[in-house]
C-alpha cells in the first residue's frame, strides 16, 4: 500500500502554530486530521506528501525545493521552486514551468527559516 500522508498547518487565531501530520502512515496506522476548526479548515490547510528528498526529509506540496536535472551537456541544471501537484504528478514549479519530480536526478528540501 502506498503511503497517503498530509501535513496540516495548525493556526492559533491567525498565527501559524505547528504542523500536524495525518493519513495512513508507513506502519499502516491511520492518524486523522486536526478537526479543531472543522473539516473544511482541515482540508484547506492540508498538503499531500510527495516524496523523500536526497537526505530522507519528507517533501510535501507547498514546500520549497531544489531539483537537479541532467541536461544533454554538463553541468546538471538546477530548478528551484515550490512543490505542487500538477496534472497528476508532483512537480517543482519554477518560472511558469513544471518539472516532474520523477524526471529529476535528485531533489532537496529547502529548510524553512524559523
Amino acid at each position: 500500500m502506498n503511503r497517503i500522508e498530509y501535513k496540516q498547518a495548525i493556526y492559533v487565531g491567525e498565527k501559524f502554530d505547528r504542523w500536524h501530520y495525518w493519513g495512513f502512515m508507513p506502519d499502516l496506522t491511520f492518524v486523522g486530521p486536526d478537526m479543531t476548526n472543522g473539516i473544511a479548515h482541515a482540508l484547506e490547510n492540508s498538503h499531500p506528501f510527495g516524496c523523500n528528498d536526497k537526505n530522507g526529509e519528507k517533501v510535501f506540496a507547498g514546500d520549497e525545493a531544489v531539483g537537479v536535472m541532467l541536461m544533454e551537456s554538463p553541468p546538471p541544471y538546477q530548478v528551484k521552486g515550490k512543490v505542487e501537484y500538477y496534472k497528476a504528478s508532483f512537480c517543482i514549479a519554477s518560472n511558469g514551468t513544471y518539472y516532474q519530480i520523477n524526471d529529476l536526478l535528485e531533489i532537496e528540501l529547502i529548510k524553512e527559516q524559523a
